[in-house]
């Protein structure tokens, strides 16, 4: 066996963390996919990434000390009743090796058994605060100078605090929370592949009616750690945040190690899969998805053949394979966008026809209302009364008190129709009535509220010109 397949002795499983560069960056470690709403005492998240700038210049990598920590709401199965709940705080922390890998250890602790230990948020809280802040002010002074920050931190100092909060956290666990805190030692290789093993408890049974319980209980612990530790050091560009089953984790068969790391290539053949006939038709840029989702297989297949845990032969097979995919994918997704392309044109069309018909009906019915309008104010009042008995209208005359209520109708008509206008215009802009629209919009934040209080000022406009003709 080489280093690689050694490393993995001391695990008992394995998974990946999508990197297609084949080289993880350790320093932008976060918490931002890792919080819950719950608010309270002692629900703050804490994360840092610390490497000490001014260490004398070495062939070596520098140390870099990785930590996070947040509560997070696990709860994975239907809790109608609200009997329990789901919140557990990850602490993780973790320390570069000179290879680029990152090694260290996390702890799981129920929210609710922290909140009953007083002695936690003091012993492991608070100091792991007080470290962030003193990091923090070491960057900060570093932006200002760089070579001579007025505030220095040596990476012994860091180390000793760290392990001051681990030594408490182990007190913790051996006494008021003895066996309540899961401890899970890991390493993330540069490539992504990550091995992990949780710790057996103290004083744990060692039963054989028990090894199937403390076997599964090992494996969600293991799985939970790695999704923690997934979440923040990745940043999910090419899929959704919440698709968690990209990669998962596999009990490593020490005798079989190939076969136990194409479990890992199945897990994300299988999500290929899923994704394409689920949502290709409905992503707005399925090439995005498409392109994104190949790079991580092959990555991961490069990752496996790097580290010695497939053959060469399985590599040219399981490219080819995702190249056939590659290019099945793209084909649907040509499909479904020339369908939406179809579909879009048909509707521009029919939206067109529709426009320009009412464009038409409103400029002939305006027109002519307009024009009625402004011949009633022109005519004397004497007049009109001659002019409707002398015309097709005189039975409708008989309907009316007078000659000003039907130049009322008219007047409302008009409203109507520079209403039904100035509404066309708002949706359907032209010429320099995009200008005034483009103010408005900028300057109002609710869309369709907007565009009715557009229509109203723009029709009020043209009314109070159509009324301002002189008698």
């Amino acid at each position: 066996m080489d280093d690689n397949q050694n490393a993995l002795l001391d695990y008992q499983h394995i998974g990946w963390i999508p990197c297609v560069l084949g080289s993880l960056d350790f320093s932008r470690v976060t918490t931002k996919y890792l919080y819950s709403s719950v608010s309270g005492p002692h629900t703050e998240s804490i994360c840092f990434s610390y490497i000490n700038e001014h260490s004398i210049p070495s062939t070596k990598l520098r140390t870099r000390c990785n930590f996070a920590t947040s509560i997070f709401d696990w709860k994975d199965r239907k809790d109608d009743k609200k009997e329990y709940d789901g919140l557990f705080r990850f602490l993780v922390f973790g320390e570069s090796q000179s290879d680029g890998s990152m090694k260290g250890e996390a702890f799981l602790v129920l929210h609710d058994d922290i909140k009953q230990i007083q002695t936690f948020p003091k012993s492991v809280l608070t100091p792991l605060k007080e470290l962030s802040d003193k990091i923090s002010n070491y960057q900060s002074a570093l932006k200002k100078n760089q070579y001579s920050p007025v505030v220095e931190l040596d990476l012994t100092e860091v180390s000793s605090d760290i392990e001051k909060v681990k030594v408490a956290i182990r007190q913790i666990a051996n006494n008021e929370l003895k066996q309540r805190i899961f401890n899970i030692k890991y390493v993330i290789m540069k490539n992504g592949l990550t091995f992990l093993k949780t710790v057996d408890w103290l004083g744990q049974s060692n039963n054989p009616e028990h090894r199937d319980i403390i076997e599964s209980t090992k494996y969600i612990a293991d799985k939970q750690c790695f999704i923690y530790l997934k979440y923040s050091l990745h940043r999910h560009k090419h899929h959704n945040g919440q698709e968690d089953r990209l990669t998962s984790v596999h009990k490593i068969d020490h005798q079989d190690l190939e076969k136990t790391s194409m479990k890992l290539v199945e897990d994300l053949n299988r999500s290929l899969i899923e994704i394409k006939e689920r949502e290709v038709e409905n992503f707005e840029s399925p090439d995005h998805y498409l392109q994104g989702f190949i790079s991580y297989a092959k990555s991961l297949l490069q990752s496996l053949a790097a580290s010695n845990l497939i053959s060469k032969a399985e590599l040219d097979s399981k490219n080819a394979y995702l190249d056939n995919m590659f290019w099945s994918w793209k084909a649907v997704a040509s499909r479904a966008q020339k369908v939406k392309s179809t579909a879009k044109e048909k509707q521009d069309s029919d939206s067109k026809g529709i426009v320009e018909f009412f464009q038409a009906i409103s400029i002939l019915v305006a027109t002519f209302s307009l024009l009625v309008h402004a011949s009633i104010n022109v005519l004397k009042i004497d007049n009109i009364n001659e002019l409707l008995t002398s015309t097709p209208y005189k039975n409708i005359s008989e309907y009316f008190s007078s000659p000003v209520t039907i130049l009322n109708v008219l007047t409302g008509l008009f409203v109507l129709i520079v209403m039904m206008v100035a509404g066309w215009i708002v949706w359907q802009p032209h010429g320099v009535v995009k200008r005034p629209l483009r103010w408005l919009r900028r300057n109002f934040k609710q869309k369709y509220l907007m565009h009715i209080v557009r229509a109203v000022i723009i029709a009020m406009v043209v009314f109070i010109l159509g009324i301002s003709i002189p008698r």
